[in-house]
């Protein structure tokens, strides 16, 4: 089942905001990670089972991620924690790849929102999510990022001495407080 239609969120409900969303899943390795689970007798909460068994294949990029439902970020990045530390799972991680940490990160953040958006019995109930970019294509497009303001450090971009670089410099042109604040936390 593929992402829902977007519509914009009315003004006055709760909302979240991420980058895109994606509905290409060659990115993402989900059956080799249920394979796992179920191999290894892992464990996961019950939105990220709930979204497998519909079939759903919408992921949520967290390149910006952000809302005023501060009750569900919190119940989404413990429950995202649990997932990677549930000692039923330790013995899935060393199957998988690397990148296929993005399953928790953007899967299972698109299971929650569903998940928790749709529940009868949910605080959450009619929870939205709004997006920089309309769709992926445009999210890897340079002109889009340009025209939005947006950097996007993807993959092994975030470990590229020459990007880091660019953007440091450019932090501390345009937002002088900021990367002084930075400077001195990293300094302990």
């Amino acid at each position: 089942m593929p992402c829902p239609p977007r519509s914009p969120p009315h003004p006055s409900s709760p909302r979240i905001l991420r980058t895109f969303r994606l509905e290409d899943q060659s990115l993402y390795r989900l059956e080799p990670f249920l394979a796992g689970i179920a191999r290894f007798g892992g464990w996961l909460p019950p939105e990220w089972l709930w979204y497998a068994v519909e079939r759903r294949t919408c992921a949520m990029c967290c390149g910006i991620f952000g809302g005023h439902d501060l009750g569900f970020i919190r119940h989404y990045a413990e429950s995202a924690i649990e997932v990677i530390r549930h000692p039923a799972n330790r013995a899935v991680w060393p199957t998988l790849g690397v990148r296929d940490n993005i399953l928790v990160e953007q899967y299972f953040l698109a299971a929650c929102l569903a998940y928790l958006g749709q529940a009868a019995s949910s605080p959450h109930r009619g929870l939205k999510a709004a997006c920089l970019f309309p769709s992926s294509l445009e999210a890897f497009d340079p002109a889009w990022a340009t025209k939005v303001g947006y950097t996007h450090l993807i993959g092994d971009a975030k470990s590229n001495h020459h990007i880091a670089g660019r953007l440091e410099a450019r932090v501390q042109s345009d937002y002088p407080g900021f990367y002084e604040r930075c400077i001195i936390h990293l300094n302990g």
